[in-house]
């Protein structure tokens, strides 16, 4: 399973036109949000995927 996401990452890095974040409610730069995943830096890809400013807009 772990390889088929990677697989999929890496897909989606390569990919020449991405529509993925205007398909976001939030507008997230999903492949710079993969970048940071995958470079193991978790919290800035946290920040940079709207979680907290997501989260933060659920409570009112």
């Amino acid at each position: 399973m772990a390889l088929h996401v990677m697989d999929e990452a890496n897909q989606c890095l390569g990919c020449k036109k991405p529509r993925c974040q205007q398909g976001c409610p939030i507008q997230t730069n999903i492949p710079e949000v993969i970048r940071l995943l995958k470079a193991n830096k978790l919290d800035e890809a946290g920040r940079k995927a709207g979680i907290v400013r997501c989260c933060l807009k659920d409570k009112g």
